[in-house]
């Protein structure tokens, strides 16, 4: 099965190329690289110079090979476009031609410099155990952390109230600076994620950074998490509703739409979306319908002119008559600025803050085997006015450089005298 991520989105998609298989035998070595290596060819949004992939490729290998200049030009030889085979052949020059961890972790390296001339959010990806990708709702034991990756600072964006976490005290904008002892700016951000989770029950200590500066260790006990209950939050003031969402999972929907019903009369509702990195692509889709009659959401447009899929309102809003205030900030992205750029294109809501980040691409997650996947750009995203995300992200009705929490406040008081004007000036 293949599956789309769109910034952490996941709906199924089907692709062209080659099915993806495992190294099994001295003979199989190199079949994870040249299925890859097909993968991307027939599937990126974009044709590719598939030798420069293939020359990043080669000059790995040469980097883990044991052989002088002369010896390796000669085993490997010249070519202006070089590809699979010619990768397969530097792995044998190598010493990696026979089946075993060590040509694995090569040939893995050897994928990871091809995927990074891609785009930033095309990625190879490994695991120390089978994991499931295919978008099942997540729930897991973990210690019930958001985090945001701010080059190798992993800062919290939320927790769940009711998450070891959360109850522990820790809170948005404290820094995850260790992980039972290990330094988290020495791990990528799935290392986190897998370090962070574990069985029910057992322990972690977190050692964070509180925005005052100081350091705090945090014994807690992992306990199973739902990311849909951590990623929404609900605020009541007076009669105006304040949802935020860090994020876009399975269940996001499910929650707003919750949230609205348990709520009764509101004059108002402010939907807050800063901080927010995106999610299911359908849960974008459902939750923008949420808030409109009838009218475009996104347009996909994959490398092929038959690839254009155009998501449109299709029931009646929940929150009829009910004015809406979005908040948004450079940090907004993907599935979020989906959800903001509909509901301002459609003239549903106002949008407060700061331009958002831009990121109009969706990711196709495609299994190699039990322990690899290839995260993949398959298609962009454009808006409901036909712009292409990537180079229209939201511009806020109302600009504004508040901090948040200010930013917020203020828009609790205008949201109840006039919500369709905006703030004086900073």
């Amino acid at each position: 099965m293949v599956s789309k991520h769109f910034m952490g989105a996941l709906v199924t998609a089907s692709l062209c190329g080659s099915s993806p298989t495992q190294a099994q035998t001295s003979e199989d070595t190199f079949s994870r690289l040249r299925d890859v290596f097909a993968l991307i060819r027939d599937n990126y949004v974009e044709p590719l110079n598939m030798a420069a992939l293939a020359g990043a490729a080669i000059d790995t290998i040469r980097g883990k090979a044991e052989l002088d200049d002369e010896s390796w030009s000669r085993c490997v030889g010249k070519s202006s476009s070089p590809g699979p085979n010619e990768v397969a052949k530097a792995m044998r020059c190598a010493g990696f031609d026979q089946a075993g961890p060590e040509a694995d972790t090569v040939v893995d390296a050897a994928i990871e410099a091809m995927v990074a001339k891609l785009d930033t959010h095309s990625r190879w990806v490994t695991f120390t155990a089978p994991a499931k990708l295919l978008g099942q709702p997540a729930a897991w034991a973990s210690a019930g952390l958001i985090l945001r990756d701010r080059d190798r600072r992993y800062v919290v964006l939320a927790t769940g109230s009711t998450s070891a976490a959360g109850r522990a005290g820790i809170r948005k904008g404290d820094e995850l600076i260790a992980i039972d002892g290990t330094v988290t700016a020495e791990l990528s951000f799935d290392d986190v994620v897998q370090k962070l989770r574990g069985p029910d029950g057992s322990m972690v200590t977190l050692t964070i950074r509180r925005l005052d500066g100081s350091i705090a260790e945090f014994p807690l006990h992992r306990t199973i998490v739902r990311q849909s209950d951590m990623e929404l939050q609900t605020e009541r003031r007076g009669s105006v509703l304040i949802i935020r969402l860090s994020g876009l999972s399975f269940g996001a929907t499910q929650g707003v739409s919750s949230a609205l019903s348990q709520n009764g009369d509101v004059s108002a509702l402010i939907l807050d979306l800063q901080d927010n990195q995106g999610g299911l692509l359908g849960e974008t889709v459902a939750l923008a319908d949420l808030f409109l009659d009838e009218g475009p959401i996104v347009t996909s447009k994959g490398r092929e002119k038959r690839d254009v899929e155009t998501y449109r309102a299709a029931k009646k809003q929940l929150a009829q008559g009910i004015p809406i205030l979005v908040l948004v900030n450079e940090r907004t992205a993907a599935g979020a600025e989906i959800l903001a750029a509909a509901l301002q294109d459609n003239r549903r809501a106002t949008v407060f803050g700061r331009t958002t980040q831009g990121a109009g691409s969706v990711q196709t997650i495609i299994p190699v085997g039990p322990q690899r996947a290839l995260r993949l750009t398959t298609s962009y995203e454009y808006r409901a006015d036909g712009r292409k995300l990537s180079e229209a992200p939201v511009i806020p009705d109302c600009p504004s450089n508040l901090d948040a929490s200010t930013l917020l406040d203020r828009l609790a008081v205008i949201s109840t005298t006039a919500p369709g004007s905006c703030l004086a000036p900073d």
